[in-house]
């Protein structure tokens, strides 16, 4: 199974198995990730300064058809950021000027490969919606599909739910707002 470390101070991504990562290059998005029940009604996004939970690594993206594919890690709840050797990453050169230095030591936080077919998925009667972002930036994607691939993980299927309507409307409020005050 793939774990992924994101390098918080320079953005940097690896690919970590044992404590030791090589770079993934170039660099994914990583969006934090909240699993919600539709018929709930309650849209909370995961909070921007959680370390923990869970994060949508996207591995495509067709902004026509508004669909995205990708992979899902987290936390569980480890010690966050934790130290690895990762090899030297081409997005920072002067890490693989010295011949003699194979690995640095950073400090990474860790998300584990999470396979999300038996927690979210199966034998439920309603399909969870995925809300991708932090705080009050977040975007609401339904899951069309979801396979499993060679290294254990789930590649989920996501497509965008409408959000125009809300769009619409709120600018049709406020175009009208501009010409009652004229």
């Amino acid at each position: 199974m793939i774990n992924i470390g994101i390098e918080k101070h320079q953005g940097l991504v690896y690919e970590v198995d044992a404590n030791r990562g090589r770079p993934v290059w170039p660099t994914p998005v990583i969006t934090p990730a909240v699993f919600v029940d539709p018929s709930s009604g309650a849209m909370k996004a995961e909070s921007s300064n959680n370390v923990f939970g869970y994060r949508f690594r996207e591995d495509s993206y067709d902004p026509i058809a508004r669909i995205r594919r990708g992979r899902f890690y987290s936390a569980e709840n480890s010690s966050q950021p934790q130290y690895c050797l990762v090899s030297p990453h081409p997005a920072v050169p002067m890490e693989s000027i010295a011949p003699d230095i194979h690995a640095h030591n950073k400090q990474l936080e860790i998300f584990y490969g999470n396979p999300i077919w038996h927690k979210h998925i199966e034998g439920k009667r309603e399909l969870p919606l995925v809300l991708l972002g932090a705080d009050a930036r977040f975007t609401a994607w339904t899951i069309i599909s979801v396979e499993a691939i060679v290294t254990g993980e789930d590649l989920v299927t996501l497509k965008a739910r409408s959000s125009f309507g809300i769009i619409i409307a709120k600018c049709q409020f406020l175009q009208c707002q501009r010409f009652m005050s004229q």
